[in-house]
Order: C-alpha cells, then structure tokens, then sequence
C-alpha cells in the first residue's frame, strides 16, 4: 500500500531529491560541457571517484539505517516489491560495473579496442566487474539483515547527512560524465519538441535516467519506495531532463 502522509526519517530522501534536482537543473541549463575542458585522465578520475564514493557512502549509512528501519519491514514481504528492489541491485550492479570499466579506460588502464594483450584486456573486464559487484554489495550489506551494534546505537543522527552527500556526489558525477554527451547532441538542435520523434526520444531518455537515478537512490528508496511523495520527487527530478530534451 502507497502511504500519503510525510514522516520525518524520509527527509534523507527529500533532501537527496532535492538537492539532485537543483544539479540537473545546472547541468542541463547552464553549466559548460566537459568534452570542451576535462581531459580524459581527469574524467577517469571523476567517475572513479563516482564508484568511491557510492561504496564509502553505503558503507556509511550501514549503521543509521539498521538502527531506524527495523528488519521486519525490509525485504518487503510482497513479492512485487522484493522483485522491484531485486531489479535495482541488478541495474546498480550493471552501473557500476560499466562506469567502472569506462573508468580504466579513461585512464588508460584498459583499453575497449586495439588490445591484443589478455591482461589489458579481459582481466581489466573482471576487475571492474568485481568492483561493480562490490559496490553492489555494499549497497545490499547496509540495508538491515542483522542487529545493530551498541556503536551504531550512540552515532549522532545528523552524521547520516555525511553518507547522504557522499551518496549525493556519485549520483551528481555519474549524471555529469554520462549525460554530458546527451546536452552536447540536443543544445544544437534546440530541442526535439512535441513530435512523435521527440516522445520516443523522451521515453527512451526517461528509460535511460531511471536506470541511473534509482538503483543510485536504492539506500533512500528502502524506506521511502511505498510512499507516493517519493515518486512525485522523483518525477520533479526528471524536469530538467525533459526539459532538455523537449524545449533544448
């Protein structure tokens, strides 16, 4: 059941939304392309830091959210909703993997093309992939599966802001990297518009940010997911895309 009222443990949420979407509003009104300043070295760097920080941000909020979410309530004991948290560790896991191995590219550590040699290649591939799968990890270990420890207990509340805006700095530095070259193709253009061209492409570009926005939110959505002013957040979120996408 989808729960109306606001409860104060989901301002973490709220705020994350929020703060998202004031970024996106720079990033697809404003600011500069990085294919016209940012070397590839420095982008590498960029979504390595993006990989970082997603881990040391779930491995933050570990203990805050064991401490408020009682494990009784997650997994959800539907199988709609266990199905739907199950499909967002997967495409987190697919995340992180790619931005991973976009990362070793980017700093030459792997490259896609051209390499005959098995260590440049292949095990470059695994590497990210394990990478991938440990972030993953990460994110699944923070959600509550055990009791909590009398250290979690004690932590000050207002530190879990800490984790949040680490969580806050993947999400903003994957959207930069990756939706970079989607402002680069539509600035000229001026916008698609309200055409049967410009509903595909907005279909497939909301397809595409959902994949990237939610499987970065799942530590918010664990405790927000059945609330409808989550969705709505999310939706306001997506504005500045389909703004883009629609006027330019």
């Amino acid at each position: 059941m989808f729960k109306t009222g606001f409860q104060t443990e989901k301002v973490h949420g709220l705020l994350f939304d929020g703060a998202t979407f004031l970024g996106n509003v720079a990033l697809f009104g404003f600011l500069p392309r990085l294919g016209d300043e940012v070397d590839e070295l420095t982008a590498g760097f960029m979504v390595l830091l993006a990989v970082l920080t997603q881990i040391a941000g779930a491995w933050w909020k570990k203990g805050f959210l064991a401490q408020r979410l009682p494990q009784r309530t997650f997994p959800p004991s539907n199988a709609l909703g266990r199905g739907f948290m199950s499909i967002l560790l997967f495409f987190h896991f697919l995340l992180f993997s790619v931005m991973t191995t976009f990362a070793f590219e980017l700093l030459g550590i792997y490259e896609i093309s051209g390499s005959e040699s098995f260590f440049k290649g292949d095990v470059w591939i695994l590497i990210a992939f394990m990478v991938g799968g440990f972030a993953t990890h990460c994110v699944k270990a923070a959600t509550p599966n055990k009791k909590v420890s009398v250290s979690a207990k004690n932590r000050p509340r207002w530190l879990e802001f800490g984790a949040d805006g680490l969580l806050w700095v993947s999400v903003s530095l994957v959207t930069r990297i990756f939706w970079d070259g989607l402002v680069a193709l539509i600035e000229p253009a001026g916008g698609i518009g309200i055409s049967g061209q410009g509903i595909m492409l907005l279909v497939a570009v909301s397809f595409l940010y959902v994949f990237f926005y939610l499987p970065s939110r799942y530590l918010f959505l664990v405790e927000d997911y059945q609330s409808v002013l989550t969705w709505v957040q999310v939706g306001i979120v997506m504005v500045p895309v389909v703004r883009l996408v629609i006027i330019g």
